[in-house]
């Protein structure tokens, strides 16, 4: 399966998300924070008000393809340590869908530590 990673996304990190790139210009973010204990968890995240205002109200996920740059702020979550962390876009799109249900930020870019996907990406 890494093969398969390897050969269609390219993976680009940042501070605290990695962002893994389809072929065809499709993006998932990812959160990425250090393996330290501490910080594996989260108190809450936020998603920011023009991002909840633009919620589909049917299924709490897909967006009204809401217009990014790459220095947008995404979301701020609090870790159980009490430290704010404010994720930004990194790359410019549409935002077409956000993950209200996040369960971990241990670092590894699986389907349960994902938070926006935008099309149309541009770096």
């Amino acid at each position: 399966m890494d093969f398969l990673r390897e050969k269609y996304y390219s993976s680009r990190k940042f501070e605290n998300t990695t962002i893994q790139t389809h072929l065809n210009g499709v993006s998932i973010i990812f959160f990425s924070f250090p393996n330290t204990p501490e910080n594996q968890s989260f108190e809450s995240i936020e998603f920011t008000e023009e991002i909840l205002a633009n919620v589909d109200n049917i299924n709490g996920i897909m967006t009204r393809n809401i217009k990014i740059s790459p220095n947008d702020p995404l979301c701020t979550i609090t870790l159980r340590n009490g430290v704010k962390e404010v994720i930004r876009s990194h790359i410019g799109g549409e935002l077409t869908e956000i993950n209200m249900k996040i369960k971990n930020i241990n670092g590894e870019c699986k389907s349960s530590s994902w938070i926006a996907i935008i099309t149309n990406s541009k770096y």
